[in-house]
This record gives structure tokens, C-alpha cells and sequence, in this order.
């Protein structure tokens, strides 16, 4: 790491971090990550608007491995 003895700070028990969870509140845009929206995967991208039934003929199709929290569960859920 390049740093000196003197850089390295011995502590008897582990470090207290509490206290950094206050910054989670701080209302500052850019210390948060933007909004994610999941998306519809794209073997279900053509039954999104149709009824629940046409998502089954997209997996007599094949079948289709949806990830949390990438892929949106609103056509298959």
C-alpha cells in the first residue's frame, strides 16, 4: 500500500462505523445512485401488453431465466 508505520492506526476492538450511516439521509443527489427500473426481458418484451396466458406460449417456446432485480416480473408474476 505504500504508507508508513506511522500511517497505521492499532485499534483493541473494531472500528465504530454507526455513525456513517447517517449519510444514507442526507438529501444530496449526487451522493446517490440514480433510480434503477427494472426491465422486461426481452423473451416476454412481445406479451408485455397481452394477457398472462400468451407468457406461457413464450416459454412453450423456450425457456426464460429472469434475474431480480434486472429483469421486471410485472408479465410473469
Amino acid at each position: 500500500l505504500d504508507i508508513s508505520e506511522k500511517e497505521v492506526f492499532k485499534l483493541p476492538a473494531p472500528l465504530d462505523l454507526r455513525g456513517l450511516f447517517s449519510l444514507a439521509d442526507l438529501d444530496r443527489e449526487s451522493l446517490q445512485y440514480p433510480a434503477f427500473l427494472p426491465k422486461t426481458h426481452p423473451e416476454l418484451a412481445e406479451v408485455e401488453t397481452a394477457m398472462a396466458a400468451d407468457m406461457f406460449a413464450a416459454l412453450k417456446h423456450r425457456d426464460v431465466l429472469l434475474h431480480h432485480p434486472y429483469h421486471s416480473f410485472a408479465t410473469s408474476v
